[in-house]
């Protein structure tokens, strides 16, 4: 059983047996109203640290979208998606609002804070792209794993922003 078409035909043409392809769940979810404000414009962050990724290349990462964050006055929210996303985004030095502390409890209401987000960034997480997918806000995904590259997703939706996202030149 896979979650994407991509990986259907990669395991029937990699290891030729069939793979049942059926839709996350995810995109069903039914974002839920949080009971805190949201900053007028922000992007989210959300982190999933694996032993083969470079900590160096996410710092930079963090780095950088920190500093669009800023030269384009927008907050950025930091989105553990469990508790080990929690501890080692603590651990590079993310102070983590309280808030957010352990919103991963409530996928309803992460749902709606990603679908009130102008960009959404994850480094190494699934789900905040589905999140973002299904509600129609730009997302970018970040790979630190051997080797660094950004998988831009609705790029419709950058048009209508009221900043431009910078290329990977930029960054």
């Amino acid at each position: 059983m896979v979650r994407d078409k991509i990986s259907k035909k990669n395991i029937e043409e990699k290891f030729g047996v069939p793979a049942d392809f059926y839709p996350d769940v995810s995109f069903a979810l039914s974002p839920e109203k949080v009971l805190f404000d949201l900053p007028k414009k922000f992007v989210t962050l959300t982190i999933r640290y694996n032993s083969t990724d470079d900590i160096e290349s996410i710092k930079k990462w963090v780095i950088k979208i920190q500093k669009f964050a800023k030269n384009n006055n927008v907050e950025v929210i930091y989105l553990p998606f469990d508790k080990s996303d929690k501890l080692f985004m603590e651990s590079i030095g993310i102070e983590i609002t309280e808030d957010y502390q352990e919103i991963y409890w409530h996928p309803n209401e992460v749902k709606y804070i990603i679908s009130k987000a102008d960009i959404v960034f994850s480094i190494g997480r699934f789900h905040p792209i589905v999140f973002s997918l299904s509600t129609g806000v730009t997302s970018y995904y970040i790979q630190t794993q051997e080797c660094n590259y950004t998988y831009l997703t609705n790029p419709q939706f950058l048009e209508g922003l009221l900043f431009d996202f910078p290329n990977e030149k930029e960054l």
